[in-house]
């Protein structure tokens, strides 16, 4: 409903509340003044056209406030099928935020790893071998990660035991990468598809850990 057709019922029921006001105190003026007895119009003929006039104000008030409830139902259904409109593309758009969310990670998790072992096999090129392991167990992390795995971890897995088997005894290996390293193999072990490398990860990652001394 237009802001002007509610500004013209209002209008319409402020006259209306007002006729039947004035009816109403010209009733009792009549009958306080004792005007009906001298009049040619017997009482009971003119209280009876009162009251069928004062009915008829009371059934126009009626039939507008019924007029105004199925209104503000039609309102209050079109307002419902509004909201669950707005409902429905609200969650098309978190699903889509949701969405755009998981491929930005996926992306993030797809070049880190990448990165980590590019980084590993610069250092195995360099006979870095301590560093190389580092970086495999960074790609190894990072891939696993992945929703869509590029079942690289066996290789992974290959290229570590390869540059484990080139370490000393005691190797010296900066704290930094320490420290990082142990988060990593934190993290890896709580990753849900860490069971299919379990077996053969966790021994050389314990006998990498032998081997490495802190500078």
């Amino acid at each position: 409903m237009s802001e002007k057709n509610r500004d013209k019922k209002s209008t319409w029921a402020l006259l209306i509340s007002i006729v039947a006001l004035l009816l109403c105190l010209l009733v009792l003026a009549l009958w306080v003044f004792e005007v009906m007895p001298h009049s040619v119009i017997a009482p009971d003929s003119f209280i009876g056209a009162c009251v069928s006039l004062l009915a008829v104000v009371v059934t126009l008030a009626v039939g507008s406030q019924i007029v105004n409830i199925m209104e503000v139902k039609s309102t209050q259904k079109a307002c419902e099928g509004k909201v669950k409109q707005v409902e429905t593309e609200l969650n098309g758009m978190l699903t889509d935020i949701k969405n755009q969310q998981e491929a930005i990670e996926e992306d993030k998790n797809h070049n880190l790893h990448i990165h980590h072992y590019s980084l590993a096999m610069l250092a195995e090129m360099h006979k870095s071998y301590p560093s190389a392991i580092h970086y495999y167990i960074g790609a190894l992390l990072f891939g696993m990660k992945m929703k869509e795995s590029l079942e690289n971890e066996k290789n992974v897995i290959q290229r570590i035991r390869f540059c484990l088997s080139r370490c000393n005894d005691l190797t010296s290996f900066p704290v930094k990468f320490r420290e990082k390293l142990k988060k990593n193999d934190a993290e890896i072990r709580t990753m849900s598809n860490y069971r299919w490398i379990k077996e053969e990860y966790e021994p050389l990652f314990e006998e990498f850990m032998t081997k490495i001394l802190e500078k």
